[in-house]
């Protein structure tokens, strides 16, 4: 079985657009709201109940460690749960999706189906007569893992509670919650530190929000505009 995860701060435009495809994927969803303002919760609340999805609030802006740690927490904590899915909130997610994940994991425990363009592949190949590359490092917006995987992971550390603040002049320059670089390279158990290499399906998720001023940290994306969704 997988359980899904999305975290969320004071985006509910973003959730309303994203919760509905994630939640059709078929599989049971946790919203993490990360301290919301009070009209962001409310319209957060609204939209996991309108698309049947369940969703823990945190009293305060804690970052998205934090966010990571209680939402991998609540579904390891279910012994049925074999994979977790997570999803940033400005995800558009293809509706075959955790198929195609589910199909693949058997080749490693840590695949996405979001190909971030700085992050340079190391190969490719066609596995189960699907199209992958082969990356050492991946973005955050969409991991799926094995529970096993995400137990070595916890906990997610942080060097700065809450969402990172935006610094001008330095949007996209660094700032972040650095969780992708402690899935792929940091932490003990991290993907390197088992000599594993990240299968990444293309096309299968793609962010919506690639702007600065749609981003919690003012990163924009510097390829610009992402591709659609696979056919």
């Amino acid at each position: 079985m997988i359980g899904c995860i999305v975290t969320t701060h004071n985006r509910p435009q973003a959730l309303e657009r994203s919760l509905p495809q994630i939640t059709a994927l078929g599989a049971p969803v946790l919203v993490v709201d990360d301290g919301s303002n009070s009209d962001a919760v409310r319209a957060n609340a609204e939209i996991c109940v309108k698309n049947g999805a369940d969703q823990l609030w945190i009293p305060n802006n804690r970052g998205l460690a934090t966010a990571l740690n209680l939402g991998v927490s609540y579904w390891l904590a279910d012994r049925s749960i074999k994979s977790i899915s997570y999803f940033q909130d400005d995800c558009d997610a293809h509706p075959q999706l955790l198929e195609f994940m589910v199909k693949l994991q058997k080749y490693s425990p840590i695949l996405t189906g979001h190909d971030a363009r700085a992050h340079k592949s190391c190969g490719n190949a066609t596995l189960d007569g699907i199209g992958i590359l082969y990356k050492e490092t991946c973005a955050g917006v969409h991991l799926f893992c094995s529970a096993e995987f995400w137990c070595g992971l916890l906990p997610f550390p942080t060097n700065e509670l809450g969402t990172p603040k935006r610094i001008p002049g330095r949007a996209g320059r660094g700032l972040g919650s650095d969780c992708d670089w402690w899935v792929c390279r940091d932490a003990p158990r991290s993907s390197k530190a088992r000599a594993l290499q990240v299968i990444v399906v293309p096309n299968l998720v793609r962010t919506f929000n690639w702007q600065a001023e749609d981003s919690c940290w003012g990163n924009s994306q510097p390829w610009g505009e992402e591709p659609p969704l696979r056919a």
